[in-house]
C-alpha cells in the first residue's frame, strides 16, 4: 500500500523555545485520563447510581484507560459509596 499520498494534517506551532514545536508528528500515543465519572456525572439531569458508576468504571478499564478520575467523596452519598466500594474491593 502506497501511503505517500497521505500528508500529515497539522503543522508545528511557531516558536523556538520548546523542542516539541519542531516535531511534525507524535512519536507515541498520548496518555488519556477519563473524567467522565467526576465531571461527566455532574452534567447529567439524573446522576448515575452506584451500580451505573461501577458499570461505567469497568467499561473504562475494558477499553484501556490507565488513569480515571473517579470523584470527590464529600460531593454526595453516592460518590462516597462509589469510592468506598473501589477502595474496599481494591479496584
Amino acid at each position: 500500500m502506497d501511503t505517500s499520498k497521505y500528508a500529515i494534517g497539522y503543522y508545528p506551532a511557531p516558536g523556538g523555545h520548546f523542542k516539541w514545536v519542531h516535531k511534525d508528528h507524535i512519536e507515541k500515543a498520548p496518555q488519556w485520563c477519563s473524567v467522565d465519572l467526576r465531571d461527566g456525572n455532574q452534567s447529567l439531569v439524573i446522576p448515575m447510581s452506584l451500580e451505573e458508576k461501577l458499570e461505567f468504571y469497568h467499561m473504562l478499564l475494558r477499553v484501556g484507560f490507565k488513569e480515571i478520575e473517579v470523584g470527590f467523596p464529600a460531593a454526595s452519598e453516592t460518590e462516597y459509596e462509589f469510592l468506598r466500594t473501589l477502595i474496599e474491593n481494591r479496584m
